[in-house]
């Protein structure tokens, strides 16, 4: 009976410690299986692959018929193009007046000019300059020129701001003379315009010269 005993407790013992080694055995593909996936998900070539696709492609923008001085010059301004630029707008200044204040100053000195229509003249041309000097005020300086070229160009938008603060002043002054019938305000509208007029003279031959001048002389900082 004690060997009966005996066998059965050595078998139990034994089915114990194969159940245990089981047990363990079990778990090492899970450890394994986890460790598998996490390997693949970092050093996949497929994956990398992919992504270095879609880096490609996105560097891939070209624009055709532009050489690659143009294409710098689209991203980065001369000293050239913001003088004309300037120029340009100074010439709007003249344009302006001519066509909407000579015809109204004409009419004044033949007494056909109405009060109401002076009065709308008069703000569409002050409201014209307003947007004008918004415009100059927009034209950015490349911070890439040398000191002397930013200088030039910087001179030749506070010219005109002037100019046209010059012609709004001009304006004033025409308003007082439809008012007050004083010649004293026809003087200071004169000297106003005569201002004005001088601005815009500066900023032409600036440009006139930046213009003819040879690229390595413009661009020089000495």
């Amino acid at each position: 009976m004690k060997q009966i005993l005996l066998i059965v407790f050595v078998i139990l013992l034994t089915g114990c410690s194969t159940t245990d080694k089981l047990s363990r055995t079990e778990n090492l593909p899970l450890v394994t299986k986890s460790h598998t996936t996490i390997n693949h998900l970092v050093i996949d070539p497929v994956g990398e692959d992919a992504n270095t696709d879609i880096v490609d492609r996105k560097d891939v923008f070209t624009v055709d018929g532009l050489s690659d001085i143009e294409l710098q010059n689209i991203q980065m301004p001369s000293l050239k193009y913001v003088s004309a630029q300037l120029y340009e707008t100074g010439a709007s200044i003249s344009s302006i007046w001519n066509e909407n204040f000579i015809p109204m100053y004409t009419e004044y000195n033949y007494n056909l000019l109405e009060i109401d229509e002076a009065a709308e003249m008069i703000t569409d041309l002050n409201e014209r300059y307003s947007e004008l000097e918004t415009e100059i005020s927009k034209i950015s300086i490349p911070t890439e020129l040398a000191d002397n070229e930013r200088e030039h160009l910087s001179k030749m938008k506070e010219d005109l701001l002037l100019a046209i603060s010059n012609r709004t002043l001009a304006i004033l002054e025409f308003k007082s003379m439809i008012a007050n019938k004083k010649e004293a305000h026809k003087a200071f509208m004169d000297v106003h315009i005569s201002n004005s007029d001088r601005y815009i003279k500066h900023v032409e031959e600036v440009n006139n010269e930046l213009q003819s001048s040879d690229d390595s002389l413009v661009t020089s900082s000495e």
